[in-house]
């Protein structure tokens, strides 16, 4: 496969994933736990085909973290509005993020924006992702 069609897939993936934050509130609700599982397996495959197939690209990097949160987002919003979330679990699973934030926040101050590409994704952190 020529490299520049597997840089494509990691992206396909993370856009997919945008596209399913916005369809969700509008899914019958038989079909929000199919969608949330197809959205954790492009969130897995995304940066693993990514990482396998040496396909990172700065735009996959920009993709992936705004597709998990239009999602998170998108789900999360829905559930509250539906009275199946509520505020409270909303403000813990934000705390998760909020913290992340910061820490992303002071690698950068210390060590300028170069550290910041030399992170990468691990398992633990995408099983943070996947069960708030």
């Amino acid at each position: 496969m020529p490299r520049s069609w597997k840089q494509q897939v990691p992206n396909f993936l993370s856009l997919t994933r945008i596209g399913f934050a916005f369809v969700f509130p509008f899914l019958p609700s038989h079909l929000r736990l199919p969608v949330i599982l197809i959205a954790l397996l492009t969130e897995f495959f995304d940066g693993h085909l990514a990482r396998r197939w040496d396909a990172e690209t700065a735009l996959g990097q920009t993709l992936d973290p705004l597709a998990d949160k239009l999602f998170v987002l998108s789900t999360v919003g829905t559930l509250i509005l539906e009275g199946s979330f509520t505020w409270t679990q909303f403000a813990l699973l934000a705390m998760r993020d909020i913290v992340v934030s910061i820490g992303t926040f002071s690698v950068m101050l210390e060590s300028k924006t170069e550290a910041i590409r030399q992170l990468k994704p691990k398992l633990s952190g995408k099983l943070a992702t996947t069960l708030p």
